[in-house]
């Protein structure tokens, strides 16, 4: 069924697609602000933002990567799944996707409990850089919080949306009619990808200073 103010579930599909995309080109344009912000300060504290990333750590932030990359495909593999009236699998699929949205909060969970045991707090950089006294440091360890924070965020936003789907899955007599909504929050969950995507390389990789 449809609602009362389309004249057809087609049309509603594909009004709800564009209304994501809106939102998605909206989200974009947000984060490249934050990401603008970051490659400014970095430009001016180089040294300091070279310090903080060699401190964060590559595996987890590499693990990470490698989950959320993975839920994408079960994400997708859900869609197709349900698109050819396969609820069971469409149905595992969603739930294997929110146990890895899971395992990525608690890994970044981990790594925050390991900077606060250094004193690595939003506005200080802890006693890890005392010594070096290098400018900047608290900026970066500000924005640092800042966009993975916000990132994590957008992931259990994301997580909650897969679980309504589920849920809707396991009550629908028709479970092919919610396929344009599962392709709607898939959209939402491949975006959160890409842009852990950036902040991997900017926060754990690129530690050359500017």
């Amino acid at each position: 069924m449809h609602a009362s103010h389309y004249d057809s579930l087609e049309r509603q599909a594909r009004a709800a697609k564009l209304g994501m995309w809106v939102f998605i080109a909206s989200e974009t344009l947000f984060f490249a602000g934050l990401f603008a912000l970051y490659g400014a300060y970095r430009l001016q504290s180089s040294d300091a933002f070279h310090r903080g990333i060699a401190h964060n750590n590559l595996l987890l932030g590499t693990i990470n990567t490698v989950v959320l990359l993975t839920s994408s495909c079960t994400v997708a593999l859900g869609v197709e799944y349900l698109e050819n009236g396969r609820r069971r699998h469409a149905t595992r699929m969603i739930q294997l996707s929110i146990a890895l949205a899971c395992a990525f909060l608690i890994v970044k969970g981990y790594e925050y409990y390991e900077h606060l045991r250094a004193g690595i707090l939003p506005g200080t950089a802890g006693h890890y850089f005392l010594e070096a006294k290098t400018e900047g440091q608290g900026i970066f360890f500000n924005l640092y919080y800042l966009l993975t924070g916000v990132h994590a965020l957008h992931v259990i936003v994301g997580g909650l949306l897969l679980s309504w789907i589920g849920f809707r899955l396991r009550k629908s007599a028709s479970p092919t009619l919610h396929v344009h909504q599962f392709e709607v929050v898939g959209l939402y969950w491949h975006f959160v990808d890409v842009v852990w995507l950036f902040l991997w390389p900017l926060l754990y990789l690129t530690r050359g200073g500017a």
